[in-house]
Formats: structure tokens, C-alpha cells, sequence
């Protein structure tokens, strides 16, 4: 959990995007964006716009957000009514700290269009930005039903039920995405910390232990199981398990989060270990 901040901002993006947002959306350019070349970049935003928000969304996965950026907008540019576009600027300017610009996009798109699954997604991912987990709740509640069985979608209800406070629909969830693969790291590690948070630290260090055996899972399980630690109150125990799960900017940034945690309320104790987040005026509490 190296990324700990609520108001977690990479400042070059924001203005690079500012100085792209200066010149406006353009269908053609003259200038490649990494490895898609200007001729690519007016070829797709022509003739298959879809095709530019896919590219785009393979440079956003990648954390190339000027590159999404410029490739969302030459898309939205092209097709504006083109609502996979328009979602992806909105991502792009949210994970870029222009959470209000991110936030006036969707509601636009909610004003013109019918409220889709995808729009409803990308609506929960930016209150979860904003901090705001009961809208998030609340609008992933549309999505998931007694049918779902999207895994992501699943854990996220689950960490979103814990955030707001319902422990026993949090577990029901989970366990539902546990029920659809047994063995899937990230929902035995939230799982997991509903029981931490909850008081059930032993069943917490026991699930934590499964997340171990899978090679994709020991980093973020020693980091789940260093929070543990802490919020048990062991915290010289967490130290010695953060310092082999990260480097060292993420090592002291989780010691920082050691020290905090007992400041904080259990909704907040909960949004850290689910979102890695922290309220903005916890230093002068």
C-alpha cells in the first residue's frame, strides 16, 4: 500500500494535460504518440474511433496518462458522441487530480444518455477518488446484483460495503467472489482485512497466509498483512513485515500509515486498508 494519500497526485501529468486542455481536441494531428504514429492516430480517429479509445486505454493501463489523454480526445474529437472516449478523459483527468472536471463529464453524460453498466463503472471509480464511498456504494449497487458474477465487480462491492460500514454484506460478497475462484488474491486478501477490521486479526493472518503460496499475490499480501499488524497494535511486528514487502519510498510511507491509523475513525481505518486512502486533514488532527 505505497500509494497512500487520498489526494494521490502526479503533478507533471496535470500539467501536461493542462497544456494539451489549452490547445483543444484536435481529430487530426501531426505528431505520434509513442509507438502509433501520426498517420496511425488520423487513420483510427477516421475511420474507426473505437479502435483509438482501445489504443488509448492500453497507454492509460500502462500509466502513460498524456498519452491516454491525448488519444481519448482525439477520439471524443472525432466521434463526440462516442461515450468510451468521454469516460476515458473523465478516468484520465481524475487519476490527475481534476476530480471536479472528471466529475462534470459524467454528469453530462448521465443528463444525455441512459445510465450504462460502463458509465455507471467509471462513476464509481471517480467517487472512490472523491473519497465519496457511499455514492460509490450506492451507484455499484445498481450494478451488482443477485447475477453478477464479475469478479472485480464483486470485490469491489465487498470493499465498498466494509468502507460504509456493512461488515456482514462486505463478507457475502466476498464470499461470493470466493465462491468463483477460490484461490483469487485480491479477494482473499479484502476478505481478509474485513475480519482485521472487525477485531478477527487471527482469521485475518490465517487468510493472509493462503495469498503467499501465489506468486502474484506475496508483495500485496505481506503489505495487507503488515496493515494487519498495525492495527492490531503490533506495530514493531508490521515494520519488520512492510520493510520486505516494498521499496523504501513505499516502506516509509507505510510507517507513516502505522503511526496514523490509531487517529483515524473505523470508516477511515477501512478506507486505507481497502483504498489505500487518507483523509486530507488527518495531520492536523
Amino acid at each position: 500500500m505505497s500509494k497512500i494519500l487520498s489526494n494521490r497526485i502526479k503533478f507533471i501529468p496535470l500539467l501536461l494535460l493542462a497544456a494539451c486542455a489549452a490547445s483543444g481536441p484536435e481529430k487530426r494531428v501531426n505528431h505520434g504518440e509513442g509507438p502509433v504514429s501520426a498517420r496511425a492516430r488520423n487513420t483510427l480517429a477516421s475511420e474507426n474511433p473505437a479502435g483509438l479509445v482501445t489504443v488509448a486505454e492500453g497507454f492509460e493501463r500502462a500509466g502513460n496518462l498524456e498519452g491516454a489523454y491525448n488519444l481519448f480526445t482525439q477520439a471524443a474529437a472525432a466521434d463526440p458522441n462516442l461515450m468510451s472516449a468521454n469516460l476515458g478523459i473523465s478516468r484520465v483527468l481524475a487519476k490527475t487530480g481534476r476530480l471536479n472536471q472528471a466529475q462534470a463529464i459524467l454528469d453530462d453524460l448521465a443528463r444525455r444518455y441512459p445510465s450504462t453498466t460502463e458509465l455507471k463503472l467509471t462513476q464509481v471509480d471517480v467517487a472512490i477518488m472523491r473519497a465519496d464511498y457511499s455514492l460509490a456504494d450506492k451507484t455499484l449497487s445498481e450494478v451488482v446484483t443477485t447475477e453478477t458474477n464479475d469478479l472485480t465487480q464483486l470485490i469491489l462491492a465487498g470493499q465498498l460495503a466494509q468502507v460504509t460500514g456493512n461488515a456482514r454484506r462486505a463478507r457475502l460478497l466476498l464470499d461470493r467472489a470466493l465462491a468463483l475462484a477460490p484461490s483469487h488474491p485480491a479477494a482473499i486478501r479484502n476478505m481478509a482485512l474485513s475480519f482485521a477490521l472487525e477485531g478477527e486479526f487471527e482469521t485475518a493472518v490465517a487468510l493472509l497466509q493462503k495469498t503467499m503460496d501465489t506468486p502474484g499475490g506475496v508483495s500485496s499480501g505481506k503489505r495487507s498483512l503488515a496493515f494487519v499488524y498495525a492495527l492490531s497494535g503490533q506495530k514493531k511486528a508490521a515494520t519488520v513485515i512492510a520493510g520486505g514487502a516494498t521499496d523504501q519510498s513505499g516502506f516509509e510511507t507505510m510507517r507513516i500509515a502505522f503511526d496514523l491509523l490509531p487517529r483515524l475513525t473505523k470508516q477511515e481505518q477501512a478506507a486505507l486498508l481497502m483504498f489505500d486512502h487518507l483523509p486530507r486533514d488527518i495531520m492536523q488532527r
